[in-house]
């Protein structure tokens, strides 16, 4: 039931207000006579509405006490009136009244007018509500969110853009963004709006660069909505994500990629020059030598076994190499088999104790994650014979609903994190995780022990 407080000097009108609203079922919360009453009526009682005369007998005519209402309260208000005064009707405009009911009064048209009153203040209550959401997301969001106009102009844009380009949102608006862009992404992405209004492309995703104001180029990946009004597109809506630290962390990331690989090529070629190529011209050297006829028959017979030997070592090098590269029992096999199998290599020297467990029984993975933690798992094992002094290795491999995780640890010298995260050894490692999706953690102190922690999503498995 709607609340209604009733302004009207004179009592006859207002009680018969008063019985048509009834009828009605609205609820009458008072019958006020003056401006002055009205305007401490309108704040204590919480109407949801107010009818209010014009022409009150008193010092306070309805106008005023409607505007000092509204300086207190938002509610709307009909105006009541016997007289179409243009003065008073102009002046009341100005106040924003939800209607005007001349009197004598229509029952219906009353009611009518009252239902369109309250509608209408909740619509806009509603759209006040949304607007204040919208901007204090707007205020407050992490990206910059700001709109153009199609001669490249701002028109808005949010407070972030002081923390991530120096620029105050008053220094941008209502100038042209291609003063703050590179020529490039000016050129390549903002110059040809008007292509994309005659293209009817309302939604595009694309990288744009800043300039901030002390001249550092910041690169932002940008969601751009083209907003219409009556069908015709008005502005650009624009997301823009700051992307620099991100794309620093994927050129790294390449970098030690390329740079690992630069590696395992060189190894690859020193294994080949240093194994197979010394054995391949040994090789070539007794058979040029099996072809002279003038070699006794019991040298030939030796020099032949010496050959076959040769050929016997030039397949086992063959073999290593390809092993280093990918180990056969881990690609027969799988990732699960290949790591116990390394395992057992380390426990037959008698070097460390290493402890091996699973859940992942006879589970296969995507061919990069298996390599990935194998080499992860390999380059673990390797550093702590190398610089930890450990006497204990414990790894553990298991799998849940939302990840393989990889868990290992030892009981050697420890290092400072901090430091070691720099080197390349431990970077190759923190790049193979990255470069599968994952996560990690490292912890380590001195003389304390290693525990290095792998989470990535196992992708399909068997």
């Amino acid at each position: 039931m709607k609340r209604i407080l009733i302004v009207e000097d004179e009592m006859i009108t207002a009680m018969l207000i008063k019985k048509v609203l009834t009828d009605a079922n609205y609820e009458v919360v008072g019958i006020i006579n003056t401006g002055e009453k009205a305007i401490k009526a309108a704040i204590e009682l919480f109407p949801e509405l107010v009818l209010m005369d014009i022409h009150l007998n008193d010092e306070i005519d309805g106008i005023t006490a409607a505007i000092k209402i509204h300086e207190q309260k938002q509610i709307p208000i009909i105006y009541l009136t016997g007289l179409f005064d243009k003065d008073f009707i102009d002046k009341a405009k100005k106040t924003n009244p939800y209607g005007y009911v001349l009197k004598p009064f229509n029952d219906k048209n009353l009611i009518v007018t009252i239902e369109m009153a309250l509608n209408k203040f909740q619509i806009e209550e509603k759209l006040k509500e949304s607007e204040e959401h919208f901007r204090e997301l707007f205020e407050n969001a992490n990206d910059i969110v700001y709109t153009i106009d199609f001669y490249g102009n701002f028109l808005s844009i949010n407070p972030v853009v002081e923390n991530v380009l120096g620029y105050v949102p008053s220094e941008l608006i209502g100038s042209n963004i291609k003063h703050f862009l590179t020529n490039e992404s000016y050129s390549k992405n903002i110059a040809n709006l008007e292509e994309k209004v005659a293209n009817n492309v309302k939604n595009s995703s694309y990288e744009i660069e800043f300039v901030s104001k002390t001249g550092k180029m910041v690169l932002f990946e940008v969601d751009s909505f083209l907003r219409n009004k009556n069908n015709k597109p008005i502005e650009e809506f624009v997301i823009a994500r700051d992307i620099t630290y991100k794309k620093e962390v994927e050129r790294k990331i390449l970098n030690v990629i390329i740079d690992t690989e630069q590696k395992e090529r060189k190894r690859f070629a020193e294994d080949l020059h240093d194994g197979l190529g010394p054995l391949l011209s040994s090789i070539k050297i007794y058979f040029n030598l099996l072809q002279s006829k003038s070699m006794p028959d019991n040298e030939r017979e030796s020099m032949l076994k010496y050959t076959y030997e040769l050929i016997d070592d030039a397949v086992n090098s063959t073999r290593t190499i390809a092993n280093n590269l990918m180990p056969n029992v881990l690609n027969d096999y799988g990732l699960i088999k290949a790591i116990n199998s390394f395992c057992e290599k380390i426990i037959a020297t008698q070097t460390l104790q290493v402890d091996f467990s699973t859940n992942c029984t006879d589970s296969r993975f995507e061919d990069a994650i298996e390599i990935g933690l194998y080499r992860i798992t390999m380059e673990l094992i390797n550093n702590t014979l190398k610089h930890a002094s450990a006497k204990k290795i414990k790894i553990s491999l298991k799998t849940n609903k939302q990840y393989l995780i990889l868990d290992y640890k030892d009981d050697g010298i420890g290092f400072e994190v901090e430091t070691q995260t720099r080197g390349m050894g431990v970077n190759s490692i923190l790049s193979r995780v990255k470069s599968m999706n994952g996560v990690s953690v490292i912890e380590s102190k001195v003389g304390k022990g290693c525990h290095f922690n792998v989470k990535i999503k196992p992708g399909k498995n068997t």
